[in-house]
């Protein structure tokens, strides 16, 4: 298990479901611009990690990850996200 650092926070206040873009290290990786969003029909928060746009073949905009974590790794992420956000 790595530490989860929270590098930086920008939130945004005009939006109901992206609430900041988060920079973290876990280890020796950083990971910049992971989304905090959270579901105002109770859902809470969720990290979305970093994607990268692209077109499929009918010229549809779809999305594919950057970086991709376990479950648990994503679990660890978001509390860290959340805990850090919360306090400040």
């Amino acid at each position: 298990m790595h530490p989860i650092i929270v590098i930086r926070i920008k939130r945004i206040t005009d939006n109901e479901k992206l609430k900041a873009f988060v920079d973290i290290a876990v280890g020796e990786i950083t990971i910049n611009g992971v989304r905090l969003m959270f579901d105002p029909a109770g859902g809470g928060y969720w990290p979305g990690l970093p994607q990268q746009p692209y077109k499929d073949k009918s010229g549809n905009q779809k999305f594919a990850p950057i970086v991709e974590v376990s479950e648990g790794l994503k679990k660890q992420i978001k509390e860290a996200i959340v805990k850090e956000y919360n306090q400040n």
